[in-house]
């Protein structure tokens, strides 16, 4: 079979995504270049808390974060002069939703998991005083 061919009319696979209906369309749009593809939207994501605790106040002293969407959700239920001193992200998506909230600073993942989220913590509080 010649992949090099920019005909992909004789897709080679067919693909079911089970997904959130807002989902990034990046896998999605890639999948359909080299794939018979269906999605289905298997959860819609809404917020389930409507609003942040008094005892936490208008300063984060730190957060984590494992999707843009909940960074999002997250801020919402701030009040508006609320901050995050440090965010701790999965990946670039998260990260970026958090530079657009002005996080002073934001630890991101060194791959997109959990495991690696909790390694980046855990190594940040091996060395605090």
């Amino acid at each position: 079979m010649d992949l090099s061919n920019d005909n992909i009319s004789d897709k080679m696979c067919k693909v079911c995504i089970f997904s959130a209906k807002e989902a990034s369309p990046d896998l999605e749009a890639g999948l359909k270049e080299i794939c018979e593809l269906e999605k289905i939207d298997a959860y819609v994501n809404e917020q389930a808390y409507e609003g942040i605790p008094e005892s936490i106040g208008n300063m984060v002293s730190e957060a984590v974060f494992t999707s843009a969407s909940n960074v999002e959700r997250f801020f919402h239920m701030l009040p508006e002069n609320a901050y995050v001193e440090t965010a701790y992200s999965i990946g670039e998506k998260t990260t970026a939703a958090l530079e657009q909230h002005n996080v002073r600073e934001i630890v991101q993942a060194d791959d997109s998991s959990y495991e690696a989220l909790v390694d980046k913590i855990s190594y940040k509080d091996a060395f605090k005083d």
